[in-house]
């Protein structure tokens, strides 16, 4: 194939180059199947690359949901054990509460504190009711000093 360029020229405008098929002998524009091939190979890359980082970047968001839900989840158990009259007792409490459309499971562990009259409260919070899974763990305090 031959190159040659534009005779006519057009202002402000480039010459664009012609192919010259040699057996025909007409002249054609245009990409060859091969740049063709490798613009498509490029731009699946970048698409595959794109929504790889669009798949991590939803399971982000709906990891952080989770961690606010389970916080929340968390913060209401502290503040019932709080409310609850005089200093709680000893041992460990477990329950469930529903929170933004989930089911959480949580356990609290109410234990001695260093203070006198007041308890530490360690709550851990899962979305597994065997609770392998501890999305978010809370330590408070409760009593009267």
């Amino acid at each position: 194939m031959l190159l040659r360029p534009y005779r006519h020229r057009r202002p402000g405008r480039r010459p664009s180059p012609r192919i010259i098929a040699p057996a025909t002998g007409r002249t054609t524009r245009g990409f060859s199947l091969l740049e063709v091939l490798i613009a498509l190979a490029v731009l699946a890359l970048a698409l595959f690359a794109l929504s790889r980082s669009a798949a991590l970047a939803i399971e982000a968001t709906q990891h952080r949901e989770e961690v606010l839900l389970a916080s929340l989840v968390a913060q209401n158990v502290l503040a019932e054990i709080r409310l609850g009259s005089g200093v709680p007792a000893q041992g460990e409490r477990e329950g469930r509460q529903r929170q933004g459309g989930r089911e959480f499971y949580w356990r609290a562990n109410i234990s001695d504190s260093e203070l006198p009259g007041t308890r530490r409260i360690d709550i851990a919070v899962a979305l597994d009711p065997r609770r392998h899974d501890n999305r978010v763990r809370l330590t408070g305090f409760a009593g009267q000093p």
